[in-house]
């Protein structure tokens, strides 16, 4: 094969190279940009806010998208309070607190994807009950008593004692029952263990077991 058949080809080869690699890039460019506009989820920050009658909070939006990059969108995002009459929300995200109490729920919304919902109130949201007891029912004869006490954790950093304010609940009560003060009786000593918990408007402590 003479050189002025190699040179063709190698013409042709490299067009040829040139081509492939353009169509695969233009196929790469193309998932990109479908991949980067698909918003999957809305992010709201701060998660909770307790303000003063009057007071104002800026909240931010950021998009986060399929191809796992974040944006800013707190200024193009659609804002909504649930209850306006407590506190409204500017279309920039600054929400004003117009009564002394009640409640809100703040949400941002950008192509029908919706941010999770932010807790504005005035008064602490609970977030969380720990439980505590004074000493063991474990061999104590039918009749022993042990008083369990409940302390609310709040979403603004406060605790407090809620003891008289949860429910109270024993997973056996053939074994031991517990009063709305949170004494706990032993009812039967061979009736196993049993697992003591509180809740308050939908937050319950982790389980305490207490053997009898």
């Amino acid at each position: 094969m003479n050189r002025k058949h190699l040179r063709f080809i190698g013409s042709c080869l490299a067009v040829g190279l040139v081509a492939a690699l353009a169509l695969v890039m233009a196929s790469c460019s193309s998932n990109s940009t479908s991949t980067s506009s698909t918003l999957s989820s809305i992010a709201v920050v701060p998660k909770y806010v307790l303000l003063a009658n009057g007071a104002t909070q800026q909240f931010n939006a950021a998009a986060n998208y399929g191809n796992d990059t974040v944006a800013d969108i707190t200024s193009s995002a659609t804002w909504a309070s649930s209850n306006p009459a407590f506190a409204t929300v500017s279309s920039s995200g600054l929400v004003t607190q117009l009564a002394s109490t009640g409640t809100t729920s703040i949400t941002a919304s950008l192509n029908g994807v919706t941010s999770n919902s932010v807790t504005l109130s005035s008064t602490p949201v609970l977030f969380d009950i720990a439980l505590s007891e004074t000493g063991t029912l474990s061999g104590m004869p039918v009749g022993s008593t042990q008083q369990f006490s409940a302390t609310g954790d709040y979403a603004d950093g406060s605790t407090g004692n809620i003891t008289s304010q949860v429910t109270w609940t024993s997973s056996n009560p053939a074994a031991a029952t517990i009063s709305s003060s949170g004494l706990l009786t032993v009812v039967s000593v061979n009736a196993g263990q049993t697992l003591v918990t509180a809740h308050l408007g939908g937050v319950y402590s982790t389980p305490v077991a207490d053997a009898c």
